[in-house]
């Protein structure tokens, strides 16, 4: 194997770590989609991280609030009582151990393949993953707001954004 280094990797890290050996190949425009109408941003979030895991990926939430990451960290815990997703609260800097990663800010070693967005503003250096998930609010109309701004910004500058309508969608389901 030319990369030893990629046998000690995590399953949800391989894919991008494979990635930044192929330094002659640039990576793809970041993805974004969003998801609206959500009655509970905490019930969409877990659905979504259950998805990505699946496929054997990592996912960072950019949660800049304290009191709402700690009420998403109970939620992860205890959304399944047959299951919970796999994850942690990360500051930056530091090393990844779980597959779902809760941040307050994006940092330099940031590895995962999709970031939730769950901060009121567009997040910096968002085009370092693959995709980025926008949750909107059914009911708030402050955050509806803000998420048409942020989905203002990433029209103007070329992004493929991609809608989900959660009055209609699986992801409502449990």
């Amino acid at each position: 194997n030319d990369f030893p280094c990629i046998q000690t990797c995590l399953p949800w890290q391989l894919r991008r770590t494979s990635v930044a050996f192929c330094i002659s190949r640039s990576l793809p425009m970041t993805r974004v989609d969003f998801y609206f109408n959500a009655e509970s941003k905490s019930r969409i979030v877990y659905r979504i991280c259950l998805k990505v895991i699946q496929n054997r990926m990592g996912v960072d939430i950019l949660c800049p609030e304290y009191e709402i990451s700690r009420s998403l960290d109970k939620y992860l815990w205890t959304a399944s009582a047959i299951g919970f997703v796999p994850h942690e609260i990360r500051k930056s800097g530091q090393s990844r151990i779980a597959p779902v990663s809760i941040v307050s800010e994006i940092g330099p070693l940031e590895s995962s393949s999709t970031l939730i967005n769950l901060s009121r503003s567009v997040p910096p250096e968002f085009n370092k993953y693959e995709r980025l998930i926008e949750i909107v609010s059914a009911e708030d109309d402050v955050d509806k707001s803000e998420a048409r701004e942020r989905h203002r910004f990433y029209k103007a500058r070329g992004y493929a954004l991609t809608h989900h309508d959660l009055s209609s969608s699986e992801l409502r389901q449990n």
